[in-house]
């Protein structure tokens, strides 16, 4: 008789604690949290090389994507002029962040150019 207690008690023991892991991952189910990703913009140039024709493209697509999701001329070629991260959300509905203002290019303006703002990574002492 008491091996059919504890079978039972058992029994119902996981069935509680199913019941319990059910109701516990419910709100994650009915309330699902909206995504939090940055996103980043591309200022595309691109140029005719027969004609010379040029013009300027902002898109989510880089340099390589861009020409399998949008029409390009077997003539044009497509490079990355600018590139920025977008950090609000961004879906397809919204158009994409401004971009932010460049500063003087190092070599021909004589400023700083753009920073790089990563930490350095200090070498290991050595012996």
């Amino acid at each position: 008789m008491p091996i059919l207690r504890q079978r039972i008690s058992q029994t119902t023991l996981n069935w509680l604690l199913t019941i319990l892991a059910c109701v516990a991952l419910l709100p994650a189910l009915l309330f699902p949290l909206t995504a939090q990703a940055e996103l980043r913009a591309f200022r595309l140039k691109i140029k005719d090389s027969v004609g010379g024709a040029e013009r300027q493209v902002i898109s989510r697509f880089d340099h390589v994507q861009y020409p399998m999701y949008r029409f390009v001329k077997q003539t044009e070629v497509v490079t990355i002029d600018q590139t920025w991260m977008c950090y609000q959300r961004s879906d397809y509905s919204t158009s994409l962040c401004p971009a932010p203002p460049q500063s003087p290019d190092a070599n021909t303006a004589g400023g700083p150019g753009l920073q790089d703002r990563r930490p350095a990574l200090s070498s290991p002492a050595k012996p």
